[in-house]
């Protein structure tokens, strides 16, 4: 019985030794298998981009009318008609910004400063799960708006609002990855999402104040209706 026991138990300090040596894997410390990740990451954002403005311009804006539109990445109905130019844009940009990753790491793994390329590491992945996390939020929200649902009348929602949403989102990513990395303050990956979820914070919330005083985009969609006749009127009194 003792044999046994020693035997299970010689077993599972293999499996955690295993398991330690996967995570801490040079693998990752490849500046060119995180511009790949980062490659698929970013792509990724992108679908979930064109996914939202689908959604949006075929149904939900029947229900729900944003300012200017579907407000990431600025795909507008227009673009929806033109996947030439869409798809041009599409690779200019992850071109330029799977360079300008792997470049960043590149120079850190260089100079042998780890503990920063741990730190950008974790800026660009953690960053990019909570811009995830609003994508997901939204197209689901949007793939529910139909009069199935039990959805009536119209909402307007002003751009600023979508900032403010934006900031609280981000400030619960910043307060969770602050609490990860008060358990453990060595972890340099964690140290950089947290950083970078905090300065989006801190930008959706300044916008958000900037965007507050302006009235309603005279370019947005559906400037005649009825919803919007009040701010609409409001403007043109005062000037």
């Amino acid at each position: 019985m003792f044999v046994v026991v020693a035997h299970s138990h010689q077993a599972m300090i293999t499996l955690h030794v295993s398991l330690a040596n996967l995570v801490n894997s040079s693998f990752f410390q490849r500046p060119s298998t995180i511009a790949v990740l980062w490659l698929i990451i970013y792509s990724s954002d992108w679908l979930m981009n064109y996914w939202g403005t689908r959604l949006y311009n075929d149904h939900a804006k029947r229900f729900c009318v944003l300012e200017g539109g579907y407000p990431w990445k600025r795909i507008t109905e227009r673009d929806l008609f033109k996947p030439k130019k869409m798809v041009f844009r599409y690779f200019s940009e992850l071109l330029i910004s799977t360079v300008t990753v792997w470049l960043f790491l590149y120079i850190c793994r260089l100079y042998s400063s780890w503990r920063i390329y741990a730190f950008l590491c974790g800026a660009f992945i953690l960053l990019e799960a909570c811009i995830h996390f609003r994508h997901l939020r939204t197209v689901t929200v949007l793939s529910l708006m139909k009069p199935e649902s039990g959805i009536r009348g119209t909402i307007a929602i002003p751009l600023w609002l979508d900032s403010r949403l934006a900031f609280i989102e981000f400030g619960a990513f910043t307060s969770g990855f602050l609490i990860l990395f008060c358990f453990d303050s060595t972890n340099y990956f964690v140290l950089g999402g947290t950083l970078a979820c905090m300065l989006a914070m801190l930008y959706n919330y300044r916008l958000s104040e900037i965007r507050r005083k302006k009235p309603w985009s005279h370019g947005s969609e559906k400037l005649d209706d009825p919803l919007l006749r009040p701010q609409r009127e409001k403007t043109e009194g005062a000037k």
